[in-house]
């Protein structure tokens, strides 16, 4: 092939991604990284004049960011690159060159059933103020409350992440028969997940107060029924905890409580990695080992044995 510059591989590489059904969110966050390298880049260089000395530059140029971002980058660039590989574009692979960034393991730290009790309570009414010459503390009716418990029960029922919580329209809920189907952002592939019957029935009583429902329209919208996205999701979650007076409320923190409840409480891992949507049990191994602390801690707590001097 001739000399194809970064933005002319670009374009292909998007054929490909359509063709080969790569979600519309790794696509997206895949074209953030690229703009972002080009931009870096600040040349038009052939795709084949890119060594992996520019794309240790290219990470080391955004230290600033976390170590999981600057993986994401590397592993879109390594998709880029293995396709222009393969399409004979490039004669090898630069990303095999340049060390992967490890980012640190986060700590798991799941909600208690208290936190959950306070976020859903949080949901009616403001936190308590004073106005100046009131002299008792007063609070207001808050808008969305049903939809805003549907959302905790539904993130904290099924474990979803906050990108297909998002996605999920109206014709995948099934109340009657309590299932849910999520379109995965990961792997486009699709799941059938079970629903509590107190989550449907909280499902329910938000969609009452919605005017128009149509098969296509997104399960949780805005209070103008445009479709609630990730950043209008980010941004209630702290204010729900702010009111409740819970730290760290944040959409996968429902996800890791799902998960380590589930075991807890005798649920079968390799059921777990199915409604989880995970494509390997590296993460189910995460929760499991979490699970089972737990399980030996509360036993050295409460087993007679252990407790009775016998």
């Amino acid at each position: 092939m001739g000399q194809i510059t970064f933005s002319q591989a670009i374009e292909g590489y998007y054929f490909f991604a359509e063709a080969r059904g790569l979600s519309p969110n790794t696509i997206r966050d895949y074209t953030n990284t690229y703009n972002k390298f080009r931009r870096f880049l600040q040349l038009y260089l052939p795709v084949a004049e890119i060594t992996h000395h520019h794309i240790e530059a290219f990470l080391l140029d955004n230290t600033h960011l976390s170590k999981k971002t600057r993986l994401n980058y590397h592993i879109s660039l390594s998709a880029l690159w293995t396709w222009m590989l393969k399409e004979n574009i490039v004669e090898e692979n630069i990303l095999r060159k340049v060390a992967k960034p490890k980012p640190a393991q986060r700590t798991i730290d799941p909600f208690t059933e208290q936190d959950i009790k306070l976020l859903l309570a949080s949901c009616k009414r403001s936190s308590a103020y004073r106005r100046p010459r009131q002299i008792e503390p007063g609070n207001h009716a808050l808008p969305n409350p049903e939809r805003n418990e549907a959302i905790i029960l539904t993130l904290l029922d099924t474990g979803m992440r906050s990108s297909e919580l998002c996605s999920v329209q109206l014709k995948h809920v099934d109340l009657r028969n309590r299932k849910i189907k999520i379109v995965e952002g990961k792997g486009d592939k699709d799941r059938v997940v079970p629903l509590s019957a107190r989550t449907c029935k909280s499902i329910w009583k938000y969609l009452t107060t919605r005017e128009h429902k149509e098969p296509v329209d997104h399960l949780f919208t805005s209070k103008k029924e445009f479709p609630l996205n990730k950043n209008a999701l980010n941004k209630l979650m702290p204010r729900l905890g702010k009111r409740a007076d819970v730290p760290h409320v944040h959409p996968h923190r429902f996800r890791h409580t799902f998960a380590i409840t589930y075991l807890r409480n005798g649920g079968d891992p390799f059921t777990l990695q199915h409604i989880l949507g995970h494509s390997d049990m590296t993460m189910t191994r995460r929760y499991l080992n979490i699970a089972k602390r737990d399980i030996e801690s509360g036993h050295f707590r409460a087993s007679p044995v252990a407790n009775w001097n016998l």
